[in-house]
């Protein structure tokens, strides 16, 4: 009887650990098993963000294979894009809104190979949100085999807000000495510019300063204002003798 119960433990044992392993999923590129494990990933603003894994049969036999999502938590107007199938030969499918969706068609995939999942998070909105998605690996018969949670955090892009600044040039025209100033500026570069594009003087420039144009041909110029956090300006300066 001990015998009898220590054979069916054995057995036992030995198809759970069958079963653990029997498949498992790696992000593209990489050779660690992540199946069983969330995956955050980030977007900025309605910015498509496109996962890749690879899924192993790990397997002893070939069997035909498919994905399965569920949508655990996911803002109104989202889109989430499924591609599946043999390495480099995947099948792509549009958006299903269902909350449980599997892929049509099944891809056979040999022991030790291994298929390709892709995954398309397309949100439509411009501020914070989270979104929460399970992928399950398996066949028709057994399509919950593994499976990994994808977190997607979507944050808000924030567009580099710049200041305006004001540029004063006197005299103008000029024939020695020119005066430029310019309010709201800290620190930045001076330029000035020929009617043809030649650059005749570049500096750092403090929001104030006096430029030597007695050198200057006869003509119009040029006066460019730029640095961090401004709007670039410039302004026609005219020389003349």
């Amino acid at each position: 009887m001990k015998k009898t119960l220590l054979a069916i433990g054995i057995l036992c044992s030995t198809s759970l650990s069958v079963l653990a392993q029997s498949m498992s999923i790696k992000e593209m590129g990489t050779s660690s098993d992540i199946s069983g494990t969330t995956h955050i990933g980030s977007i900025t603003s309605s910015t498509m963000l496109i996962l890749d894994f690879d899924v192993y049969n790990e397997t002893s036999t070939t069997d035909n294979f498919i994905i399965t999502r569920r949508i655990l938590s996911q803002p109104s107007g989202w889109e989430n894009e499924v591609c599946w199938g043999a390495a480099g030969a995947g099948q792509c499918y549009p958006n299903n809104p269902n909350n449980v969706w599997a892929t049509p068609l099944s891809t056979v995939l040999g022991a030790g190979e291994y298929g390709s999942l892709t995954v398309h998070i397309v949100p439509n909105q411009s501020f914070n949100n989270y979104a929460l998605y399970r992928y399950y690996c398996g066949t028709s018969t057994n399509p919950k085999m593994d499976s990994i949670d994808v977190v997607i955090n979507q944050s808000l892009s924030i567009k580099e807000v710049k200041k305006d600044i004001s540029l004063s040039v006197s005299p103008n025209p000029a024939s020695d000495n020119v005066l430029i100033k310019v309010s709201n500026f800290e620190k930045g570069n001076l330029k000035i510019v020929d009617v043809l594009g030649n650059v005749v003087k570049t500096e750092s420039f403090y929001g104030s300063k006096s430029v030597d144009v007695s050198d200057f041909r006869n003509g119009v110029y040029f006066i460019v204002i730029s640095g961090d956090g401004v709007n670039t300006i410039n302004r026609k300066l005219v020389v003349k003798h």
